[in-house]
């Protein structure tokens, strides 16, 4: 944070020092100081992708606005959801509040869970996308998932999309389900395997 930080200030060409003094001096092993650097590089070399991101993303706020600290801690995990495949997937939820926080977006597999008077269906299916004759295309394989959530009222929320927990977790917000509702619901995803990411409970 403090390297992007002193890029955001200093400009571009500051990086080559912050590599030969601020690393190599940094406390941490060599893994720590390496992992700190490719980051950093990584995230300034994708600066402009990242603030743009960021900028379609903030709600009544102008980008310019963000102060240098803000924008570093943004660019630093924007570059990281979308650049840093090797980070584990991870989901935290709050037991008490239903809150739910994921580092990055979570895919879920196919399942059907059943809890009180909630059900919840992720299905999917692929689906085959040719060119014409003699047009060079290639055949392209991809898969349509839809999450449904039903509750005993009648209730039923469909969410077309890719699996992802994101559309889980929607769903069932739509139709009123409670943080207990959603933690043994996440809980009973993880246990069979259709959840693909560690799961925290706080």
């Amino acid at each position: 944070m403090q390297a992007l930080y002193q890029l955001d200030i200093q400009g571009a060409e500051l990086l080559g020092r912050l590599m030969a003094e601020f690393f190599r001096e940094m406390e941490g092993d060599s893994r720590t100081r390496q992992l700190a650097w490719e980051w950093t590089s990584g995230t300034w070399a994708k600066v402009s992708e990242c603030d743009g991101l960021i900028g379609g993303s903030t709600i009544r706020w102008q980008f310019s606005r963000l102060s240098p600290v803000d924008k570093s801690i943004l660019r630093l995990a924007v570059y990281q959801l979308t650049s840093c495949s090797d980070i584990p997937p991870k989901v935290i939820i709050n037991a008490r509040t239903g809150s739910v926080v994921m580092n990055q977006l979570v895919a879920v597999d196919k399942c059907a869970i059943a809890h009180g008077n909630l059900s919840v269906t992720i299905s999917s299916e692929k689906q085959v996308s040719q060119p014409e004759a003699l047009s060079g295309g290639q055949t392209v394989v991809t898969e349509k998932a839809d999450v449904q959530v039903k509750s005993d009222k009648g209730e039923l929320m469909v969410v077309p999309a890719s699996a992802s927990l994101n559309d889980v977790v929607r769903a069932l917000n739509a139709v009123g389900a409670t943080p207990q509702d959603l933690l043994a619901i996440l809980q009973a995803m993880k246990a069979a395997g259709a959840l693909k990411a560690e799961l925290e409970i706080i």
